[in-house]
């Protein structure tokens, strides 16, 4: 199975969020997406595993749970994916 990464620093990009749904619908491909930046403040839920980067210099929810990583954990996920795609 393909492990495709994307790395999602704006929240308005449309083209983005439509590749990642369309990529994930496909059974033969796991997806998993960072939202890094401003993007971790994306309410709109997006399929596959889908990450929070921490920042520690910007405020984030509360509510960000157990799926907000650090820089060491960006790197394992990058270097775990096929192809990392940024946007």
């Amino acid at each position: 199975m393909a492990h495709v990464l994307h790395l999602v620093k704006n929240p308005a990009d449309a083209a983005a969020l439509e590749v990642i749904r369309a990529q994930a619908a496909d059974p033969s491909m796991q997806v998993s997406v960072v939202l890094m930046h401003d993007a971790a403040r994306l309410a709109e839920r997006l399929p596959g595993r889908v990450y929070r980067l921490r920042d520690d210099h910007r405020d984030l929810p509360d509510s960000i749970g157990p799926d907000t990583i650090g820089p060491a954990e960006l790197l394992d996920l990058v270097f775990a994916a096929d192809s990392v795609v940024t946007w």
